[in-house]
């Protein structure tokens, strides 16, 4: 298998937020202070890290890596208004300003139970209420799969300590 082309995916990005300010991809690069290598190698170490800094879910693939701009109502300078984040949560956030990002990401008023049935339980089947802040994050931007897989690490880990 061939080495992931971060530089690649640095120019695709650097291409999508310019074409979002309107400016050539040169005059952006220059403006705004977006260097290819710089981007890549960040793209790069965040993916080694593992896990998005929103919703702390492990990075898919190299390509669930984006450049969120922070605030859309400031200039997106790289150094000082960009932060990389995974697909989901860049998509969920579009043009949010931070504090209203930050409110979706915390708002416990739209918190739902969470019931899943219990697996490897013989019949009758037991239903296990499982609340989580990361699981409530997870339904806030509607990611049904990533909350089966939460609730079964949930549970197997509750199932582990009984």
């Amino acid at each position: 298998m061939s080495e992931f082309d971060w530089r690649r995916k640095a120019r695709d990005s650097v291409r999508s937020h310019s074409l979002r300010s309107r400016l050539s991809i040169h005059d952006f690069r220059l403006r705004y202070g977006w260097k290819y290598d710089e981007i890549a190698v960040g793209m790069r170490a965040e993916y080694e890290t593992g896990q998005c800094p929103y919703c702390h879910d492990p990075y898919k693939s190299p390509e669930d890596v984006t450049v969120d701009v922070l605030d859309p109502n400031r200039e997106p300078f790289y150094k000082t208004n960009t932060k990389f984040c995974c697909m989901s949560c860049n998509s969920a956030k579009r043009n949010l300003p931070p504090m209203e990002w930050e409110k979706r990401l915390n708002d416990k008023s739209r918190q739902l139970p969470l019931f899943v049935v219990r697996p490897f339980i013989p019949r009758p089947r037991q239903i296990m209420p499982v609340n989580s802040p990361q699981i409530d994050r997870l339904i806030q931007m509607g990611r049904t799969a990533e909350i089966m897989r939460a609730a079964r690490r949930i549970i197997r880990r509750r199932l582990m300590e009984q």
